[in-house]
């Protein structure tokens, strides 16, 4: 009998590794590195072992094993030049809450150049990737040479192009830097990086933290200050709101990808939170961006003062009622081309 295969199916394969079981979800008397900038809510529900009404599907699940691939490739010229300590190393803190992580990758020593280009090229890379991971040898070798490094944490993070593109331009991700700071605040190391991979384009940039740092310290007792006063009167804290400033309204990120939308903000999915928004952002934008050429004195195409319309004076109110200064936002925004509002 003839058992040869002669079609199979690869997609099948691949997709169905990509999904592992979920981690039992237990009560827990300490918060994640990863949680630090995460809404003081979630936290709290998080450390109860609350079952998440809107867990990470199957795709945000593959993106962060997509994740976890670009921080074993951003290991290997570590790992080969011999000046790799350890990755996934429990790093924790005693203060109010223990606040506990893993690290990425922590390095140190000196670089064995010629041991690092034999394990690359005979391990398992052909081509291209083992190519690319020579060349970044070779680089390291051309600008530090025999350099002795001390002991430093680098913390991968593979993102979008938008993301790149944020941190590329000055932006700040908060809870990436206060994950690292944890690292270094839990171990007593003055330096480390955040590396930023493009799964676009490969392109890596770079967010240098300091240990101490005023900011980031108080971002951090501020976050457990907050999270123990509940935990402590076993009090659910209140939500957060559904729309922020950014020098824009914007929809609420920790909103949008919360384990327990659903639980608090009775969305059934992140689209029905985005569509239910949506409107509001943008005639809020819209008439602050007219508010701003009002100021400016700025007129219509035909030459005709520019003027708000009765629906701009209701998001006025409205913004208002939610708490805002319309001067301030004014003057904090960011510019906006206005967009279209029906009159």
């Amino acid at each position: 009998m003839d058992n040869k295969i002669t079609d199979f199916s690869m997609r099948d394969v691949w997709n169905m590794a990509s999904l592992r079981p979920d981690r039992p979800l237990v009560e827990r008397d300490y918060l994640w590195a990863s949680q630090l900038n995460q809404p003081t809510v979630d936290n709290f529900l998080s450390m109860k072992g609350e079952k998440p009404t809107n867990p990470p599907n199957a795709r945000s699940r593959r993106k962060f094993l997509a994740g976890n691939i670009w921080e074993e490739i951003h290991a290997i010229p570590f790992k080969a030049m011999g000046i790799y300590v350890n990755s996934q190393e429990e790093v924790w803190t005693h203060g109010r809450i223990k606040v506990k992580g893993k690290l990425d990758l922590l390095v140190h020593g000196k670089p064995d150049y010629e041991r690092a280009r034999y394990l690359i090229s005979n391990l398992f890379f052909e081509g291209t990737v083992k190519d690319y991971l020579l060349n970044v040898v070779d680089r390291f070798n051309n600008m530090y040479g025999d350099s002795d490094f001390a002991p430093m944490v680098r913390e991968c993070k593979s993102c979008s192009s938008y993301v790149f593109n944020k941190v590329h331009t000055g932006g700040r991700i908060i809870g990436h830097e206060l994950q690292l700071y944890h690292y270094l605040k839990g171990l007593n190391l003055p330096l480390g990086y955040v590396d930023y991979i493009s799964k676009d384009d490969t392109l890596m940039e770079e967010v240098r933290v300091e240990y101490p740092n005023n900011d980031l310290e108080m971002r951090y007792e501020r976050t457990i200050d907050e999270l123990y006063d509940y935990l402590v009167h076993n009090e659910r804290p209140p939500v957060s709101p559904l729309i922020v400033w950014e020098g824009k309204f914007n929809r609420n990120f920790y909103v949008e990808y919360s384990n327990y939308l659903t639980l608090l903000y009775g969305f059934e999915t992140p689209e029905d939170y985005r569509a239910f928004v949506s409107k509001t952002v943008t005639s809020r934008n819209a008439v602050l961006a007219r508010l701003k050429k009002i100021e400016k004195g700025e007129t219509t195409p035909t030459g005709k003062p520019i003027v708000l319309t009765d629906k701009n004076k209701i998001a006025l109110e409205e913004i208002e009622k939610a708490g805002f200064n319309i001067k301030e936002l004014v003057a904090d925004m960011t510019d906006i081309e206005e967009e279209e509002v029906n009159n």
